[in-house]
This record gives C-alpha cells, structure tokens and sequence, in this order.
C-alpha cells in the first residue's frame, strides 16, 4: 500500500495517507495535512474472514461505515454500507 496526499478544492495538501505494512489485512492511517506525529484522524482497515472485500472505516476511533467491493469483471467498484 502506497503513501499519497490528499488535496482539497485549492490543490493544496490537505491530508496524508500512509499505508502500514506487516499486518494482517490492509491498514490505512489518515492524517490532518502533512503532520504524521499527530494522531490519525481516520483509519481505513480491512476486514477479514468476509465473502467481498470489506474495508471498515473509522473516524475519531468511532466506527462509521463499511466499504464493500462490488463483484464486478472489469472494474473495482465499491459502495459504502448504509449511506
């Protein structure tokens, strides 16, 4: 999993994401603009043991929602449970 900003409307940084490695399942910490030694303000983990790829997303250590793959042939398509 990569490290990548993410920019708001001026094109400015306006998060960091930062992918941790050496864990079971995808892990994606989310950081307010380029400050990495501040606490996350949201994590993306992958959950396991599931039929589709699930992701559940996590703001301010509250769960919010699931990101489900749709099972689709040539495309990565997802939605998020319940919105």
């Amino acid at each position: 999993m990569d490290d990548f900003k993410i920019k708001n409307e001026a094109g400015e940084d306006a998060y960091s994401a930062v992918g941790k490695f050496f864990t079971i399942g995808k892990k994606l910490n989310i950081y307010e603009g380029t400050n990495l030694n501040a606490s996350p303000v949201a994590r993306i983990e992958q959950r396991l043991m599931t039929l589709t790829t699930r992701f559940g997303i996590i703001i301010r250590s509250q769960h919010v929602t699931d990101m489900v793959r749709k099972i689709t042939v040539f495309s990565n398509d997802y939605r998020l449970d319940g919105w």
